[in-house]
């Protein structure tokens, strides 16, 4: 590994904790978006979620040296049961991912 390559995994160690406090946050809010509430609070949570999935994108980058799927994306907002965060789903199906 280059100098470069070190520094970098070492910006993505320290901003792990924060991004996994988020992934908590983002958790806390799945009761609330259950149902037709999604759509009340979309547009307060697009914005967030979006920069959420650059940090993490980046961060994955900085890491492993290649993008994050949306699989993995999907995975780190699923809860325990595997349910993924509707948000994020919803999202997909509106948005599609070119592959």
């Amino acid at each position: 590994m280059n100098e470069g390559t070190d520094r970098g995994q070492k910006v993505a160690e320290i901003a792990r904790p924060k991004l996994e406090h988020v992934e908590g946050l983002f958790a806390k809010m799945k009761p609330d978006l259950e149902g037709d509430q999604f759509w009340r609070y979309q547009r307060v949570i697009s914005p967030g979620l979006q920069e959420y999935i650059e940090a993490i994108s980046f961060a994955h980058y900085l890491t492993h040296d290649s993008l994050i799927t949306w699989k993995e994306i999907q995975d780190r907002l699923s809860d325990k049961s595997g349910s993924p965060v509707r948000f994020i789903f919803t999202f997909h199906t509106v948005h599609p991912v070119r592959q």
